[in-house]
């Protein structure tokens, strides 16, 4: 599945002439499984978590209504779905593995599988792309993580990151963006067990601060290949990396991300993997979202790092001037199973100071939306900045 894009749009501030701007939409971590499995008509038989899912919905009234009114698949997306719809190109990182595979792997704190039926979830959301590099697309062991592929593969959904071999773990996802082509790779910094070697299959492994050297030169030969071989245009990486609950990026994973803009010529790294956002950098002409917080997932709640708040990413593609023009953060909410838009003030208030407190070391400017709803704004080029000062 491919995004195209058509339509002309005003950029935010106004101004005489109109540019067309594509929309690539990020999130962060998509988790349809345990509880989240359960809503959906075919699900794994797990009966204990069956009933709390229930629970969950039965107890709160307006939950329940919007399960019934938009039915299963959309009920998980709720209000966000539309800008989804909206987008040229949709990326996220997912969370779980998608299989009936009953063996997991073994000593794994948490091992998630959503049904392979409920990847319908998936299409309802137009998702494009899925990062498969993470530290649960194991959790069910290899035969998992091939019915997963092969679930993706049917429902035409592009993924990376994880392959019989480092060969295939390594190989991009072609998609378009207009006229343009992209590739998007995956990798994570976790688990060190998973590692995809030359005849060992799992994921494509890097050590943030320790990539320099052959690791580095490894990912650039793939970027260089899917520019001169694949005839990409642009470059996107997908990234599970750092530790849980943690504001700041290490020295080591800034310093990758950097190398991955400086020496692999990579125009969007997507940071996944803390369940909570982190700063956004713009950085030799790319993006870099260092974290991107849990988008929809069934998990406690964390009060200090609010786990169950984030944002989905527009980000908009000049492509007159090949380059990002602005980044717009639509605030969500995770909620009884699903993901809103955040419609309480606290809760916008919260993320607009944290996004721009993480943000500031990196020189980069949050500003609020001018069109409101909670919406925020960062401008990345002159044109952006001098049309958001005159509105």
């Amino acid at each position: 599945m491919s995004g195209t894009a058509t339509k002309a749009e005003e950029p935010p501030g106004g101004g005489s002439g109109a540019s067309e701007l594509l929309k690539v939409l990020v999130v962060g971590d998509v988790m349809l499984g345990r509880l989240v499995d359960q809503i959906f008509p075919t699900h794994n038989e797990e009966p204990e978590n069956r009933l709390h899912a229930q629970t969950l919905l039965t107890r709160d009234p307006q939950s329940l209504n919007q399960y019934h009114s938009l039915g299963p698949y959309r009920y998980v997306w709720g209000d966000t779905l539309p800008l989804f719809h909206d987008a040229d190109l949709r990326l996220a990182n997912l969370e779980t593995s998608l299989t009936d595979h009953p063996e997991k792997w073994p000593r794994q704190a948490f091992n998630f599988r959503a049904h392979p039926d409920n990847v319908r979830a998936l299409q309802e959301a137009r998702i494009d792309f899925l990062s498969l590099a993470n530290n649960h697309i194991l959790d069910f062991k290899e035969a998992g993580m091939h019915e997963t592929q092969r679930t993706l593969d049917a429902a035409g959904i592009r993924w990376a990151g994880a392959g019989d071999n480092l060969e295939d773990a390594a190989r991009p996802a072609m998609l378009q963006l207009s006229d343009k082509r992209v590739a998007c790779f995956s990798l994570s910094d976790h688990f060190d067990y998973w590692a995809a070697g030359p005849d060992r299959p799992g994921i494509w492994l890097v050590d943030p601060g320790r990539h320099r050297g052959a690791p580095l030169d490894f990912i650039c030969r793939q970027t260089v290949r899917a520019r001169e071989e694949g005839g990409a245009d642009m470059v996107f990486v997908s990234i599970h990396w750092g530790p849980n609950w943690g504001w700041k990026p290490s020295p080591g994973i800034r310093q990758l991300a950097h190398d991955l803009v400086d020496t692999c010529g990579v125009n969007l790294v997507h940071g996944t993997s803390a369940h909570h956002i982190q700063g956004i950098e713009h950085y030799g002409g790319a993006v870099v979202l260092y974290g991107c917080g849990d988008f929809v997932d069934d998990y406690a709640v964390d009060e200090s790092f609010r786990s169950n708040l984030s944002f989905a990413y527009v980000l908009h593609w000049d492509p007159d001037a090949a380059t990002w023009h602005h980044v717009e953060l639509v605030p969500t909410k995770i909620r009884n199973l699903g993901v809103t838009r955040a419609v309480d003030e606290d809760d916008r208030e919260w993320l607009a100071r944290a996004l721009a407190k993480l943000s500031e070391e990196y020189g980069t400017r949050v500003e609020k939306h001018p069109e409101g709803e909670g919406r925020l704004l960062i401008n990345l080029t002159d044109k952006a900045r001098a049309r958001a000062a005159g509105s």
